[in-house]
Parts: C-alpha cells; sequence; structure tokens
C-alpha cells in the first residue's frame, strides 16, 4: 500500500488473502510517524520512507518553507558525527528499521546518500531527533482531501494526527487542522506552522482556531432537549426558509463548521437538494457523521391523503441524501387537493384549492413511517390547541414536537403551557421576527430594531439577534434563526456564555402584543386554517 492510514490498512488486513508487505509513506524527522509504523510492525508490515527529505524540490514549496537538512539541530548532530545532515537523516530511517528511498539525479549526492550505512546514531540522538515531529507534511495532498478517502483526515489511534489543546478556554483542534493553514503571523513575523505549532502562545492558538471555526468542542456547547420518545434534539439549529439555491449549501457547510449539528427544512423550501449535497460533502470529508446530525423536513400540504405521505417521504429523503429523517412534521393542518406539479393549487380566481383529510388519518400514515424506519420522531407545525389535542386523543405514538413562529411579539406563552402539560416540546421559527419576509411592509414593525430588546442586549453584551434567540433557550423553546451570511451563523452560535435574568426574561415577555409576521391569511378561509381561535 501507499499513503494508506492505520484504519485502511486494517480494512485490507481483515480481508486479505495476500498480506500487504509495505506501506510507502511520506516521513522525516518532522514527520515521523512513529504511531502509524509502530501499527505497521505490530502487523508485520514495513514502511517505506519518501520524501526523506522533506522534498525540498516540491513545485510547490514556498521560499520561507522550512528546510530539515537546514535545521540548524541536524546540523549540530551531523558535525558530531562528521557526516552531512542528509546523511543523517537518512540513517534515522534505517536504524528505525523504515525503508528509504531518497531521490537525486547528481551522482554525487546518489554516492553520498549511499554511504550512510558505516555508522549508527546512538539511541539518545534517534530520540532526539524524534522530538522535531511537528506534524510537518509536505506533500498534503490538499486537492484531494474532498475525497472521503481521504488519508489524513484519520484522528484515531494509529493515525496521523496529534491534538493541540488550551487549557484555560478548553478548545482544542488536530495539528492537521492547524496546518491547513500554512502560516501563522506572530509579533508581525509570518512564521512557518510546521515549526512554530509547538511554541506558538496558546492565545495565538485559540484566536487561530476560532477565526478557522475548526473549534471540534463546539458542537458539544448546545444544550439538547430529551423528547417524550427519548430522541435529543439541539436546542439550537439552522433554519433553511428562505435560503435560495446556490446559498444554502454553503451556508450548511459553514453552519457544521461553526458547530450546528441540527437543520430544519422542508420539501416546499424546494432547496432539499441543496442542503443535502452540504449534508453529504461533510459526511464525506469526516467533519461530521449522520449520528451527529439532526435532520427536520415537513409533510407539505398537498400530500396529506395517508397514500401519499410515504412517498412524499422518500422524495424528501432522497432529495437530502439521507435514510431516515429525524423528524418528520406535518407543515400546517391545511390540506390542498393534490395537483401533478404544483404546491399551491388554485382556481381561476386565484383561490386555493383545499381537500378534507382528518389529521389523524395523516398522523397514522406518518406512524407506520416511522414503523418503518424512514423517521425516528413525528411531529406537527403550526397546529393549534384543539387540532393537537384530536391527534393526541387518537394517535399511537405521540408527537413529540409543535413548530410554531415565536418572538417576543408572538411569545406564544399559553400554547407553550398547553404543549408542556402533555410532554411536546415547542421549536419557534422566525424567532427574529422574520425580517426578510416577501411581504413585509415599509411600516412594519421590526423586532430587533426595538429600542427595548436592544437595551437589553446591550446590557447582556450581545446583538438583538443573540437576545432574541438566547430568550428562547432560556424558555426551553428550541429555536431555528435563519442565515446564509456565515457571520451571522456564528453570531447566532455565540449566545452560550449568557442567561438571561428572570426579571429581563419576564420584560421581555411582556412585548407580546400577538404580533404574527406569517399570518397566512391567503389560506384563512380554509375551515382548518389554525389562527382562528386564541391558541
Amino acid at each position: 500500500m501507499s499513503n494508506f492510514n492505520s484504519l485502511q490498512l486494517k480494512r485490507i488486513l481483515e480481508n486479505a488473502t495476500i498480506k500487504p508487505v509495505v506501506n510507502q509513506v511520506e516521513c522525516h524527522p518532522y514527520l515521523n510517524n512513529s504511531k502509524l509504523i509502530r501499527f505497521c510492525k505490530e502487523n508485520d508490515i514495513v514502511v517505506t520512507a519518501y520524501s526523506p527529505l522533506g522534498s525540498p524540490d516540491r513545485p510547490w514549496a514556498k521560499p520561507d518553507d522550512p528546510v530539515i537538512f537546514d535545521d540548524p539541530k541536524l546540523k549540530e548532530l551531523a558535525q558530531k558525527y562528521n557526516r552531512s545532515p542528509v546523511q543523517i537523516i537518512l540513517r534515522f530511517q534505517t536504524q528505525r528499521g523504515v525503508v528509504v528511498i531518497p531521490k537525486s539525479v547528481t551522482k554525487e549526492r546518489i554516492v553520498q546518500n549511499l554511504n550512510c550505512t558505516d555508522f549508527e546514531l546512538t539511541d539518545e540522538d534517534i530520540k532526539y531527533i524524534e522530538t522535531f515531529d511537528c506534524n510537518g507534511r509536505v506533500c498534503a495532498l490538499d486537492w484531494v482531501k474532498d475525497h472521503p478517502y481521504y488519508p489524513f483526515n484519520e484522528k484515531l489511534e494509529g493515525g496521523h494526527s496529534r491534538v493541540l489543546r488550551d487549557a484555560k478556554s478548553g478548545l482544542s483542534a488536530s495539528v492537521d487542522e492547524i496546518t491547513k493553514c500554512q502560516f501563522l503571523k506572530r509579533n508581525d513575523n509570518v512564521t512557518s506552522t510546521y515549526l512554530a505549532i509547538i511554541t506558538l502562545p496558546s492565545d495565538i492558538v485559540v484566536k487561530f482556531l476560532k477565526e478557522s471555526s475548526i473549534m471540534a468542542s463546539s458542537a458539544a456547547k448546545v444544550p439538547k432537549v430529551k423528547l417524550n420518545n427519548g430522541c435529543e434534539m439541539p436546542i439550537l439549529g439552522l433554519g433553511t426558509w428562505k435560503s435560495k439555491p446556490g446559498e444554502v449549501t454553503q451556508a450548511v457547510m459553514d453552519a457544521i463548521d461553526v458547530g450546528y449539528r441540527h437543520f430544519d427544512c422542508a420539501f416546499v423550501y424546494q432547496n432539499e437538494a441543496e442542503v443535502g449535497k452540504a449534508l453529504t460533502e461533510k459526511m464525506a470529508s469526516g467533519d461530521v457523521k449522520r449520528e451527529d446530525l439532526f435532520i427536520t423536513s415537513k409533510l407539505w400540504n398537498t400530500f396529506h391523503s395517508p397514500e401519499s405521505v410515504e412517498p412524499a417521504l422518500k422524495k424528501s429523503l432522497s432529495l437530502l441524501g439521507l435514510d431516515y429523517l429525524d423528524l418528520y412534521l406535518i407543515h400546517w393542518p391545511i390540506t390542498f387537493i393534490e395537483k401533478e406539479g404544483e404546491l399551491f393549487p388554485k382556481d381561476d380566481n386565484e383561490k386555493s384549492l383545499y381537500k378534507s383529510v382528518d389529521h389523524v388519518d395523516t398522523w397514522h400514515a406518518m406512524e407506520k413511517c416511522v414503523e418503518k424506519g424512514l423517521i425516528r420522531s413525528i411531529g406537527l407545525s403550526n397546529f393549534n390547541s384543539k387540532q393537537i389535542q384530536h391527534v393526541l386523543d387518537n394517535c399511537t405514538i405521540k408527537p413529540v414536537i409543535n413548530q410554531v413562529e415565536c418572538h417576543p411579539y408572538l411569545n406564544q406563552k399559553r400554547l407553550i403551557e398547553f404543549c408542556k402539560e402533555r410532554d411536546i416540546h415547542i421549536t419557534a421559527y422566525s424567532p427574529l421576527g422574520s425580517p426578510d419576509r416577501p411581504w413585509a411592509k415599509p411600516e412594519d414593525p421590526s423586532l430587533m430594531e426595538d429600542p427595548k430588546i436592544k437595551a437589553i442586549a446591550e446590557k447582556y453584551k450581545k446583538s438583538p439577534a443573540q437576545l432574541l434567540i438566547r430568550y428562547q433557550i432560556d424558555r426551553d423553546v428550541i429555536v431555528i434563526p435563519k442565515s446564509v451570511h456565515k457571520s451571522r451563523i456564528e453570531q447566532n452560535f455565540d449566545i452560550f456564555d449568557i442567561k438571561i435574568e428572570d426579571e429581563d426574561m419576564k420584560y421581555i415577555d411582556s412585548l407580546d402584543c400577538n404580533g404574527r409576521f406569517c399570518h397566512v391569511t391567503w389560506m384563512n378561509d380554509s375551515p382548518d386554517f389554525p389562527f382562528n381561535i386564541e391558541f
């Protein structure tokens, strides 16, 4: 094999008739591969070291990249043995039992490279050279790092990565991640990461980790809500409503980098394929596993007939590139007629065309999808208290969620209490007041511009958006703010270092004015329109 990591080798070994005899990998004092060599030795595989001199003539080398055989420590050792630094490096490998293949087209150097077997390094000096290791890979093959079998992502035992940790902040990242950025800046001097990562002050490393959004521990910051079926759901997620195709793929990838693991989707948003592309790429790269994610989608109004539920679900699964959903919701309690290719069927007078389907019949079809393993949890969206109770009175599997518009102008206090009494959690959509809604008028109030919200946000040294998100979390309401801008995605995530005081929570609650932004009046002639009762 060549360039295989420990897990890839192990898979071959477990299935081979003829064992591999060699694994050829980049190996030199700055990348000594001691763990991989040990793994191979235990499995009777010899390691061959390519680029043993650090490949100084590689085409992508930069003028200020470190050159191994110019390292003062190696030069000092070479002087001790009356040899060249190159000969010391080659002897270092052969004494470790590593086959070594230096490249040269110059006869003098070829002869010199061969003349490295008539002396021995002391054990002490070999151990000293091993301390030069800084995971300084020069042949990183960055241009194929998005391939699912890219070998240098492996961070398990026997792989190549070390972890850099800042004890004070608790932040950490693998050195592989840090070396994705070729240089770190220190005191206005550009210092190569290969030499600097083991000596850089932790504050510089932490700054880099924050700026690069590679904090592996970020996802752990998000509390999880335990649903009534035992499943756990991150209390903060990324909404994808109004995220345009062409924008949402990058937004989801950025969100995963930041630490989001919960993504709220729907067939009617018409962007599930783009969300799926991001999820597939991030899972293939090893950045996240399927079991780490919580993916929600929703059954649209045209598919409420029991026979249409499973095909609609499978369509969303196909678009998202998934085998199952963590949560599937009935998007609205309103049913449209099913008309080929139309999500909003209307008559000649532009009136919506409705159909009578009992919510319970739709629900039973969703329960069957749970039994088939296509969904883990099922719930409702935009249902009022009477509609929820009707489902509860006739269900086998209880709804775990009711997703509704929720923010300080529409705090849904009574509906939240009603659901809580029945062990149903609330998810808040449009928690920032949906400022980018297509039907907004210039004179409409803006929640994030409210002076009272701004004043409280200033008290906590947060933005109004951050305050509004934290408000929901402190009410134990799941919240799914939407953004396609990385800076806002990061900002919306940065809300776990505060807790809003009870007095401020009550004051924010007092802003309620039944101020619904997503009033969907174009459906208010439906007999199932949910906003005709108090809650």
